[in-house]
C-alpha cells in the first residue's frame, strides 16, 4: 500500500502517513517536554506531503523550521516563534515543484 499524499511505501494501514503522524503527534503533545519536539514532528510530516499542502507557503515555514532545527540548532519551540513574525508579514505566492522527489521520512 502507498500514501495517497506522498507515494511511500506504508504497513497495512488505512490512514498512511497521517495516521502514523496521529500516533506521534499524540506521543509528542503529552509529553511536555519544553523543548517542544512536536514542532519538528509538525515539520517533518508537511515537508514530506508538500505537494499536498493547501498554500505554498506552509511548504517554506516547513523547510525553514526544519533548517532551523537541524543545521542552527533551534529547539521546536524556538523554531515555532520564529515563525511568527514571519507569519504576519505579506508573502508573495511561489510557484509550487513541478516533483517532489522519491525520499521519504522513513
Amino acid at each position: 500500500m502507498r500514501c495517497t499524499g506522498c507515494g511511500a511505501e506504508m504497513r497495512d494501514d488505512v490512514e498512511g502517513c497521517l495516521g502514523l503522524y496521529h500516533e506521534l503527534s499524540v506521543h509528542t503533545l503529552s509529553d511536555r517536554d519544553p523543548t517542544f519536539p512536536h514542532q519538528l514532528a509538525v515539520d517533518a510530516y508537511a515537508a514530506q506531503h508538500a505537494g499536498t499542502a493547501p498554500k505554498a507557503i506552509t511548504t517554506a515555514f516547513t523547510l525553514i523550521g526544519l533548517y532551523l532545527v537541524n543545521e542552527r540548532g533551534f529547539t521546536g519551540r524556538q523554531a515555532q516563534r520564529a515563525h511568527s513574525p514571519s507569519r504576519s508579514a505579506a508573502c508573495p505566492s511561489s510557484p509550487r515543484a513541478r516533483s517532489r522527489g522519491r525520499s521519504t521520512w522513513w
